[in-house]
């Protein structure tokens, strides 16, 4: 939106028609009983592009339902092979849910006013906003109330270290080597102090050595660290 950002993309002025051609679900698009909408909308947008050959638009019912009927089970939503699988896995907080709520939210009057409000594109993005907000309040009702924050307490700074340690990532933000770093010092330092003055180093009693796996351009072949 040029009145959100101040300004157009060059690109929206000489070489692209920066207007969504077409507003997709992904739920929608995974839905029998709505994919096949979903793939004609897509088809229509592709019809008669440069080096694109479309099917047949009554082929699209077969062609999307044999897809799925043969497809690998269970399907793969986890696409970058390194996040949680399911859903629920995440465990967003209470408070991160209202988040979502919000953003969702705003961006819903956002593009239902002004010259959005009678556009179709508009129109189709406002209805899946709907939804998604309509299953994120409906999550946040079942989470109940989350009851007053809980301080914050070294012991839960420790548990973070932890597991950020699982990672591989090791003491990557030790304190000494995050001293090492000049400028970037100046702007964190007063998150180590807090942290001390909650409950000294975090890193204290944990391991925090990791064996790479590989050298890498840049780093230390003992370290795995970047040479400062």
């Amino acid at each position: 939106e040029t009145e959100k950002v101040g300004k157009t993309d060059l690109h929206c002025v000489y070489d692209l028609d920066c207007f969504p051609a077409a507003i997709l679900s992904y739920e929608k698009l995974r839905d029998p009983t709505t994919g096949v909408e979903q793939m004609t909308m897509i088809a229509d947008v592709l019809e008669g592009k440069p080096m694109m050959t479309v099917i047949d638009r009554t082929s699209i019912d077969c062609v999307y339902h044999e897809t799925w009927t043969h497809a690998p089970f269970p399907s793969n939503d986890n696409r970058n092979n390194n996040g949680p699988t399911a859903e629920n896995a995440y465990g967003f907080t209470h408070e991160q849910m209202l988040h979502f709520n919000t953003s969702l939210t705003n961006l819903r009057n956002q593009y239902s006013t002004g010259h959005w409000a009678t556009n179709q594109r508009g129109i189709q993005l406002v209805g899946y906003l709907d939804e998604y907000i309509a299953d994120i309040s409906q999550e946040i009702v079942e989470m109940g109330d989350p009851g007053p924050t809980m301080a914050p307490n070294a012991q839960h700074r420790r548990e973070l270290v932890q597991w950020y340690t699982s990672l591989g990532r090791g003491n990557r933000y030790d304190k000494a080597k995050v001293q090492a770093l000049g400028m970037y010092w100046a702007k964190v330092e007063h998150l180590y102090e807090a942290l001390e003055t909650l409950g000294g180093n975090p890193y204290e009693g944990i391991n925090t050595t990791v064996e790479p796996s590989a050298p890498f351009v840049g780093a230390s072949s003992e370290s795995n660290v970047p040479y400062e």
